[in-house]
């Protein structure tokens, strides 16, 4: 999970360094990545992510699903198994299907027992 949020992390602050033309001297900080989400910005046009199905995602979706990551880091979502699966699939196409659901049930089982 940790390798998905620094590559969104490089991401974001690439997006942020252009649309609010920041210099390459200065460094981006949350601030500017929050600034580019809430639209407090140049009108410059938000690029999109695609990920790894080819879905196309959003500046906020993907500043969303970076947030998601750092709460289930942090223990705030801990055992939230159902997001982290969903973010694993949309970053690294990895799917469990209903073929897997015994290993599925275990690791939501595993997450649980954790908390």
């Amino acid at each position: 999970m940790k390798s998905i949020r620094k590559e969104i992390q490089n991401w974001l602050e690439i997006v942020a360094r252009s649309v609010k033309n920041i210099p390459l001297n200065k460094e981006v900080d949350c601030f500017d990545i929050e600034d580019v989400y809430n639209g407090s910005h140049s009108d410059a046009e938000t690029p999109t992510y695609i990920a790894y199905d080819g879905e196309v995602l959003s500046y906020e979706t993907v500043y969303c699903d970076a947030i998601a990551i750092d709460h289930m880091c942090q223990e705030v979502l801990n055992g939230d198994f159902e997001q982290a699966m969903r973010i694993i699939e949309r970053y690294r196409g990895v799917k469990l299907t209903e073929d897997n659901y015994d290993f599925k049930k275990q690791l939501r089982q595993n997450s649980l027992i954790k908390n």
